[in-house]
């Protein structure tokens, strides 16, 4: 904590039970061990691992009040993001959405699933199986499964 620093580094050392008005972790940092709030910044959500670095700041300087921003382990930072990219990342599942500097929305994942009316302009390239069910309709009419 190194004396009376407001911002400090810490390492998670207790994920979040994830229950309650706030996601709290336990954080360990300079041999103290403390309960921290998870800074969940504009609807963006996220609960640190254990072992992730996180920046921890004191307001007014009050233990009691500390408040994490981070936490992922540093051997599972994203590398190769260009400046300029977003990358969102389940680091245990794996999935990953990138938005690269070149346009593209990126999504890797297992399942995708869209609860939700979608509009597509511009053309679809389809690589495997298509199941369907209900109407589809085309420049034919409509068909049915």
């Amino acid at each position: 904590m190194a004396g009376f620093a407001n911002i400090f580094w810490g390492e998670i050392v207790g994920e979040s039970k994830d229950k309650g008005p706030y996601r709290l972790v336990r954080v360990k940092a300079d041999d103290h061990e403390f309960t921290a709030t998870v800074l969940e910044p504009s609807g963006f959500h996220g609960s640190p691992l254990k072992s992730g670095k996180v920046m921890v700041a004191l307001p007014d300087g009050d233990m009691g009040r500390a408040t994490v921003i981070g936490g992922i382990p540093p051997k599972d930072r994203w590398d190769g993001l260009k400046p300029g990219e977003v990358g969102v990342k389940n680091h245990k599942s794996g999935i990953e959405l990138h938005l690269g500097d070149d346009g593209t929305l990126s999504l890797k994942a297992t399942k995708f699933v869209i609860q939700a009316d979608v509009e597509i302009t511009g053309n679809i390239t389809h690589t495997g199986n298509y199941d369907q069910s209900g109407v589809h309709v085309d420049n034919n009419g409509p068909h049915t499964a």
